[in-house]
């Protein structure tokens, strides 16, 4: 898959979208587990993302999606692991081919492991479904024997695909 874009498809709506859902992946990846009264944390969170990524004239938008995020229990749940639990942010895998996959979140318990995949500001598309179950298919080899759960979650509108 080649990294050059054609030049029709570079709009600025498009570098803002890219840039929003960098910022947010980011911010996500903050997150291992929630604490208990989690506001003041986001919060960090958020200001950490933003100044990173030099976002700082968009801050009330992604100040909105992360709240959504976490008051929405579909995906708040994804961040409330037991603490034997291990999670991954924004994990790079390798396949059999040697190429290289990030994953956005993967939670392992002792039976199983949620791979999770965030999409900002995009419908849902075939694309997103080959893509996740190449993540599950990559980890079920690392892992024979564990059940493997995918999840996509669709941040802008609050909905979890499982596949």
């Amino acid at each position: 898959k080649t990294k050059v874009e054609e030049p029709d498809a570079i709009s600025t709506e498009n570098l803002f979208a890219k840039k929003k859902g960098d910022v947010i992946h980011y911010i996500l990846s903050l997150i291992s587990k929630l604490p208990e009264d989690y506001e003041a944390f986001l919060d960090k969170c958020i200001i950490t993302g933003i100044a990173r990524h030099g976002f700082h004239n968009h801050e009330l938008i992604i100040k909105e999606t992360i709240n959504s995020v976490f008051s929405n229990p579909e995906f708040k749940r994804f961040f409330q692991p037991e603490d034997t639990d291990t999670v991954y942010t924004e994990q790079e895998i390798v396949d059999s081919k040697g190429d290289t996959h990030k994953i956005d979140r993967i939670v392992m318990t002792n039976n199983c492991i949620d791979v999770i995949d965030f999409k900002t500001g995009e419908s849902q598309s075939k694309e997103h479904i080959d893509q996740l179950a190449r993540y599950g298919n990559i980890i079920r080899m690392m892992y024979p024997g564990k059940t493997i759960y995918r999840y996509l979650l669709y941040l802008d509108t609050g909905e979890v695909k499982t596949l």
